[in-house]
């Protein structure tokens, strides 16, 4: 189908063939989104696919960017003395 970018294409030719389209930019092939950074790209085509690379070993609680994940770790070293 024409406009249409098959869901199961590797990240890296979507990136590839978005820099090459839009004069070095990085765009969404979902939606009108672009910014300069392939790794900012990357983070926002998670918001699409529901890919949670980073998962708690406590809990199994799944997230997108790794920094959530070290955040939501301290919830479970966290004592409160009431």
């Amino acid at each position: 189908m024409e406009g249409f970018t098959d869901i199961q294409a590797p990240f890296s030719t979507m990136l590839m063939d978005n820099s090459q389209n839009r004069g070095g930019a990085f765009a969404c092939t979902f939606c009108p989104y672009s910014t300069k950074f392939a790794t900012t790209l990357k983070r926002h085509i998670s918001t699409h696919t529901g890919e949670r690379p980073y998962g708690c070993m406590v809990c199994g609680k799944r997230f997108i960017q790794r920094n959530t994940l070290q955040r939501h770790i301290k919830c479970h070293s966290l004592s409160y003395d009431y």
